[in-house]
């Protein structure tokens, strides 16, 4: 999406394209996207100093300029940038008669293409942060006809000053810009150092003679560095870029809606729009590897199952090749024993797992003594307290034992001390294998 850039200064309406100005009707119909940099008609512009930043700071402003009597009525306040100097915040700010926004905010919004509104001011100080440098002095001003507005920032500190020229003759012109010029706060310090200025013509461009003047004798009569930048004349000077400084931004999108008066839907929709052959190159190159990407992996799993499918027919091969050699030899015998040895140790009995089972399955009323492993066998003996001749704990006792997958089998009891009424002694059989017992 290509916009064209149009200029609404000094009450005047212009086409600015192939580095030439064409004059259009107030409010014109526009059948394409456009960026109209304006001065908003009779608006009042300024520096304002605040001790915090209230996010009511333009309504703050708004009831100054009307007390001031700057404007009548009511008005909207852009404010362009807030800075913060030593304890206070000093905000560049454009106060609009709410007659004169409402009428370009609604011919812009009637348009069928993005119209964004930019406040000359705005792009000053865009201008201004760009060439500002650490602590140098720097300015900017920008010249439409007989209207001349100086934005300046010295030693941090921002100023905004507009004069209307008596005429457009070279020594009343110069001596209205050196009046201007002459407003700018003393240096304090800085010694002999020159503020540097870029001056921007934005509507008809001076005579050659006085852009010499401006260049060589403005710097004669007050302390600046001027550099000058008219709007082209012809589309050679515009391709040699002499006013792309001024200009540029425009060509960005994102700074160009960040410096737009216009809704924030109007804004997103217009970056949108703008970045959206951008998006488009973006995703088909992101498709595209992609799509190399998933090829590559597409042949890598082809080959693999290629590999397999050949390492399935070998090992068949060799299965009914090898089989009846194979029982014979060396190796399967080791493997046969291998596996045996693995059997054996997987039905063995945990010692630790069998005491803790044991313990668990005696409670407090089974009382056990002895505890005897030997290959295949295991035997325990023990003794409970009979009360009224009855022995349910051992019954008790020996469901558990059942329960933990063994078959207990009555033997003679060993111990001397263990020859009275409730001494018992059983032989554990392994009924089934318990998991949680084997190794």
């Amino acid at each position: 999406m290509s916009a064209v850039t149009i200029f609404n200064l000094d009450e005047k309406w212009a086409l600015c394209a192939g580095g030439q100005l064409r004059e259009l009707p107030d409010y014109p119909a526009l059948d394409s996207p456009a960026l109209v940099l304006t001065d908003f008609g009779k608006s009042a512009s300024d520096v304002f100093v605040a001790s915090k930043n209230s996010p009511y700071l333009d309504a703050i402003i708004a009831r100054r300029v009307r007390d001031e009597g700057q404007i009548d009525g009511e008005a909207k306040v852009l404010i362009h940038t807030v800075e913060r100097v030593g304890g206070s915040y000093q905000a560049l700010y454009t106060a609009v008669p709410m007659e004169t926004w409402q009428g370009l905010e609604a011919w812009s919004e009637s348009q069928p293409e993005h119209c964004l509104l930019i406040s000359h001011v705005a792009l000053m100080s865009h201008l201004l942060s760009a060439q500002h440098k650490g602590k140098e002095d720097t300015a900017v001003v920008f010249h439409c006809n007989r209207e001349i507005a100086l934005l300046v920032r010295r030693r941090g500190v921002l100023s905004y000053y507009a004069i209307l020229a008596l005429s457009v003759r070279e020594e009343d012109f110069l001596e209205t810009a050196r009046t201007l010029i002459a407003r700018i706060p003393a240096a304090g310090g800085i010694g002999n150092a020159k503020l540097k200025l870029n001056w921007y013509t934005l509507g008809a461009a001076v005579s050659d003679e006085l852009e010499d003047a401006l260049v060589t004798r403005l710097p004669e009569l007050c302390p600046v560095q001027v550099r000058y930048f008219a709007l082209p004349a012809t589309t050679q000077d515009a391709q040699n870029g002499r006013f792309n400084e001024a200009l540029q931004v425009f060509s960005q999108p994102l700074r160009a809606a960040k410096l737009a008066a216009n809704s924030s839907i109007a804004k997103i929709n217009y970056v949108a729009e703008s970045l959206l052959p951008t998006l488009c190159k973006v995703m088909l190159v992101l498709a595209l590897a992609l799509f190399i990407r998933g090829s590559f992996l597409f042949f890598q799993a082809y080959r693999i199952n290629s590999e397999v499918e050949l390492l399935q027919q070998e090992t068949q091969r060799l299965l009914a090749d090898g089989a009846p050699a194979s029982a014979d030899s060396h190796e399967f015998h080791l493997t046969r024993d291998l596996v045996e040895r693995m059997s054996k140790a997987q039905a063995g009995i945990d010692p630790y797992v069998l005491l803790r089972d044991l313990q668990r399955a005696a409670g407090s009323n089974v009382h056990l003594l002895a505890v005897r492993l030997e290959p295949g066998v295991t035997t325990i003996e023990g003794w409970i307290e009979q009360k009224g001749g009855r022995d349910d704990a051992l019954a008790a006792f020996l469901v558990e034992l059942r329960k933990l997958g063994f078959t207990p089998e009555a033997v003679a009891l060993t111990g001397r001390d263990l020859q009275h009424n409730g001494a018992f002694a059983y032989r554990l059989n392994p009924s089934e294998v318990k998991a949680g017992a084997s190794i």
